[in-house]
């Protein structure tokens, strides 16, 4: 396998990976993490507190605010995900423990 298929190869696993972990697991694993739970209680809070006090177009503004907070988010975490699995890939002497070898033509 060349090393421009192989790349292809490693982005479209890693793409897919990526929308598996946050389709199947984060909702089960993250419901576990208490500290995540104090956080969204709060927000819950807040939420109820700015549907009162808020008027509609403001809090439409607001709302598309917190939102663009979130997409930032989510592209740092698809960044952050590829690199790590990208840097995990590129240095694999650490297979030299485990008497493995690899082969890229």
């Amino acid at each position: 396998m060349d090393f421009e298929t192989m790349t292809k190869l490693t982005y479209n696993i890693l793409d897919n990976e990526l929308r598996h972990v946050q389709e199947e697991n984060e909702v089960a694993e993250l419901e576990k993490n208490i500290k995540l739970q104090q956080v969204l209680k709060q927000r819950k809070d807040w939420e109820r507190i700015l549907e009162t006090e808020l008027s509609d177009e403001f809090r439409n503004i607001f709302n598309n605010f917190i939102d663009s907070f979130a997409d930032e988010q989510l592209i740092h975490e698809e960044y952050y995900f590829k690199k790590g699995v990208s840097a995990g890939l590129g240095r694999l002497s650490y297979l030299n423990d485990f008497n493995l070898s690899l082969t890229i033509e």
